[in-house]
């Protein structure tokens, strides 16, 4: 039987800094892909019913808070970019 007092480990959890527009300093957890049902339209001729789906971010602000916001509004401040080599693309 499996014992109630064992420990639960995290082998891998990276949060990210970044500055969120309408939030503020942030943490990045990690990218979602949110999807929803959306209802047929009422009148003639109005779109169908279906699933509407894109990516969000799941970031934590200062208070604890957690919010879905899209990507374009995440800057990363830990500039993690600058550990990789991009390769020169020549203009011939």
């Amino acid at each position: 039987m499996a014992s109630l007092d064992s420990q639960i480990v995290v082998v891998y959890s990276e949060y990210r800094p970044c500055t969120v527009d309408g939030i503020g300093n942030a943490l990045f957890h990690r990218w979602e892909n949110y999807s929803k049902p959306i209802p047929a339209g009422l009148t003639i001729g109005s779109y169908p019913a279906g699933v509407v789906s894109y990516t969000v971010g799941i970031v934590e602000d200062i208070n604890g808070q957690v919010h879905r916001v899209p990507p374009s509004d995440i800057k990363f401040t830990d500039r993690k970019i600058c550990n990789y080599v991009f390769e020169e693309v020549s203009e011939e």
